[in-house]
């Protein structure tokens, strides 16, 4: 579900939002025809109840993905995706959990403290404090 609405960011922010309509519209249409029969079952297909719209769901999202994958692979949209953008690089992703780390420490040590917290770098020197706020803390 997440890389159905990540992807819709791309699409949007390439100012393409017509092509993240129509994989929203695309996912509906699937949901709409297949939760019926998922839930309430016709002919062979068994009622599953709400596992079956869990399934109709994912489904029609799955398959908006895909195509939406395939869009950007393909060419056919204003974002190019190409095999050498998807190499990891080793030195942002470091950089990216040394963020997340440091965000970790802000929000555990704001919430030992309180309204007053402080907020202190990997090399234990004072980066920022926080005071009450009225309506904040």
């Amino acid at each position: 579900m997440t890389l159905l609405f990540l992807v819709n960011a791309i699409f949007r922010g390439a100012r393409d939002p017509a092509i993240a309509m129509r994989m929203l519209w695309i996912a509906n249409a699937i949901n709409i025809v297949l939760d019926p029969l998922l839930i309430f079952g016709l002919g062979p297909i068994a009622a599953m109840g709400v596992t079956g719209a869990a399934i109709a769901t994912n489904i029609g999202r799955g398959t908006a993905v895909i195509v939406q994958l395939w869009m950007l692979s393909s060419g056919r949209s204003r974002v190019h995706l190409k095999a050498r953008h998807l190499d990891a690089d080793v030195d942002q992703s470091r950089l990216l959990l040394v963020l997340a780390d440091s965000a970790g420490v802000v929000s555990g040590d704001l919430s030992r403290h309180g309204a007053t917290g402080r907020i202190h770098r990997d090399d234990g020197r004072l980066f920022h404090t926080c005071g009450r706020q009225r309506g904040y803390l």
